[in-house]
């Protein structure tokens, strides 16, 4: 029963929707039609059944008046006429008469045998006389209440129209169903296989004010959506592919297998193939030995979660030139079950490397001649050229470490600033102006270094050349608002990646005799401290640097910024060597410690810091505006931490 009622089912969820109507709506109507037309026949029958038993109880009152003399009478002669006369009327079935006093037999006329449609009527027969009335017998008359008129007779009428009505409002619903309902709904169902067939999406063309009228209209408005969405994402797509042939660094894109799918200009131009070249490439393909295919396949294979990870390895390129990389490769999720893809980032530092070579070389060499001017100084120091010698050892020193330090600074700046863009791009956060910005960075950078790294080849190759004359590079009259437009210069790179704004109060009269160099390190320091420690990331401040002539030849440099500020415990510490509130965020804990054995030992100052949570923070530097002879081991302040 189960199995036949799933058949049926299944049946019937086959069939159209005008079918499934039907076999809804006709059953019903069909049932109630039988129980009308059954009521109509029930109450002809009941009607026709009262009309014969009303005939017959007259019929037999009239026979038992006419009987009722030819009886009293004893004419039995007429009553049997008068009987015999009655059966020839219709439906009359028996007469029976009977005696009350048994004067005469009791006489029957026609068929006396009832049937189920025979009425049976008793009647006393009744003798009237003015003022008396005497009951002289009985009248039995049996009558056919069967009409000549037949059932079918009766019914076929109303049978026809009732047919007929059923057959109408049948034909009226399937009509109205099909204007109604089946017409939208297949102006709807014609649409969507379009799309399915074709990809293109068409508005269905129906306007009413009804239920199918506001589904339609909804519709037509998630068309609209969906176009204006797919030509959102077509935008994105495009400025997507526009921004990363903007990169100039190689990209690549590659499927849950790691076979490429795409990549930007700068891959192409890399590996020297065509767009079309590339699709379906392998990475050991493109750039073999590299490690890239490996990693990727590690990557895809990982989780989701799994921070990128990034190699540096050594290739031979197709061109037969020899190329240092970084390949970096992050997985991603497609959104199509839990599908996987990749990016691949690789980046040339060829150019770095050698960069960082040549620094090295340099740094070598400053460092051999440094040891050999530190020999020579032990050698000569009983005579008055030895201690000019070692004053210029002192001096050269000092000088070359500036410009190794600003270039070190330099190339970790750009490092950093690379480092940064790459997770950008990587996050998916990336932006046009962010790659400006590095652009523009970058080149600054570059030029800082090779400024600084000519700078110190010069004192190498001038030293090399025993250029004894040259302490005035090392100490000299310097403005010192000059050496603040210096420090703001170079730190340009770096404050205008901030919401930071620099204020400067510096009177032009004020000269020292001193070491330039130093005093642009503590300042550089103390600002770099503000950014890193004292201000969130995009979060807008004022940093100001303020310099004042003070009685007996002293200078103070006032610096202040207005961010979070220290509490006590870190004010405490804030010179201390190693300590930093950012440790594992880069943070040393060197650069107030430099500041401090600079200001004391090469400066002979002192240093006072002022700070309280969310006020902000002073540094108050007081400097002899002459510096001592860093020879004579003189300092000032207190003894280092």
């Amino acid at each position: 029963m189960r199995k036949l009622f799933e058949s049926a089912r299944r049946l019937f969820n086959k069939q159209s929707a005008a079918i499934k109507f039907l076999l809804i709506a006709l059953p019903p109507m069909l049932f109630f039609s039988f129980l009308f037309l059954s009521l109509i026949i029930y109450l002809h029958v009941e009607n026709s059944t009262a009309a014969a038993r009303h005939y017959t109880g007259q019929l037999a009152d009239r026979t038992a008046k006419i009987l009722a003399p030819s009886l009293w009478q004893f004419d039995l002669v007429t009553a049997e006429t008068i009987a015999r006369m009655m059966l020839d009327a219709e439906s009359v079935q028996c007469i029976g008469l009977s005696d009350l006093s048994n004067d005469f037999a009791d006489m029957r006329f026609g068929v006396c045998d009832a049937g189920p449609f025979t009425h049976v009527v008793h009647l006393p027969i009744r003798y009237d006389e003015p003022g008396w009335t005497q009951e002289i017998g009985q009248l039995v008359l049996m009558v056919d209440v069967r009409t000549g008129v037949s059932l079918l007779d009766v019914i076929w009428r109303p049978t026809l129209l009732l047919l007929g009505l059923v057959f109408v409002i049948v034909a009226s619903i399937l009509v109205g169903f099909r204007v109604t309902i089946q017409r939208p709904v297949g102006a709807l169902i014609h649409s969507m296989r379009r799309f399915q067939d074709t990809g293109q999406r068409q508005q269905v063309d129906w306007s009413t004010a009804d239920e199918f009228g506001t589904l339609i209209a909804a519709f037509n408005d998630s068309i609209d959506r969906e176009e204006d969405r797919e030509a959102k994402i077509r935008a994105q797509l495009q400025f997507r592919t526009v921004l990363l042939d903007t990169i100039p660094h190689p990209i690549a894109y590659q499927d849950a297998q790691g076979i490429i799918l795409g990549g930007n200009a700068a891959l192409g131009a890399f590996v020297a193939m065509g767009p079309s070249e590339l699709v379906g490439s392998r990475p050991a393909a493109l750039i073999p030995d590299s490690g890239w295919e490996e990693l990727a396949e590690e990557a895809l294979e990982a989780s989701i979660d799994r921070p990128a990870e990034t190699i540096e390895t050594a290739v031979r390129m197709p061109g037969g030139d020899q190329r240092s990389i970084l390949i970096t490769v992050a997985a991603y999720e497609t959104g199509q079950s839990g599908g996987k893809g990749a990016v691949s980032f690789i980046q040339d530092i060829t150019g770095r490397k050698r960069n960082e070579q040549a620094l090295k070389q340099a740094k070598d060499e400053a460092e051999q001649a440094l040891a050999q001017l530190t020999l020579a100084q032990q050698k000569l120091v009983q005579s008055e050229k030895m201690v000019a010698l070692g004053q210029l050892v002192a001096g050269v020193a000092h000088e070359i470490n500036t410009p190794l330090g600003v270039g070190l600074t330099s190339a970790s700046t750009l490092l950093k600033q690379t480092e940064t863009n790459r997770r950008r791009f990587e996050d998916g956060k990336l932006k046009k102006k962010d790659l400006e910005t590095y652009f523009e960075d970058a080149s600054g950078a570059a030029k800082l270094l090779m400024a600084n790294m000519t700078r110190a080849a010069d004192l190498v190759q001038s030293f090399k050349r025993v250029a004894v004359d040259q302490t005035s590079e090392v100490r000299r009259d310097f403005s010192v608002g000059e050496c603040i437009h210096d420090v703001m210069l170079s730190l340009h790179p770096k404050l205008k990646r901030t919401a930071l704004t620099v204020e400067v109060a510096c009177p032009v009269q004020v000269i020292m005799d001193g070491y330039p160099g130093a005093v642009s390190q503590v300042l550089t320091n103390m600002i770099v401290n503000s950014i890193d420690h004292a201000y969130e990331p995009d979060q807008s401040g004022q940093l100001m640097v303020a310099v004042e002539m003070l009685e007996a030849e002293r200078v103070m440099i006032r610096y202040t910024d207005d961010g979070k500020g220290m509490t006590n415990d870190v004010l405490a510490r804030i010179f201390d060597p190693f300590f930093t509130t950012r440790r594992g965020s880069g943070g040393s804990g060197l650069g107030m410690h430099i500041v401090y054995n600079i200001v004391s030992r090469t400066l002979g100052g002192d240093i006072t810091v002022e700070s309280a949570p969310g006020v902000g923070t002073c540094f108050m530097v007081n400097l002899p505006r002459v510096a001592p002879n860093q020879m004579s081991g003189q300092t000032n302040g207190r003894t280092p931490p």
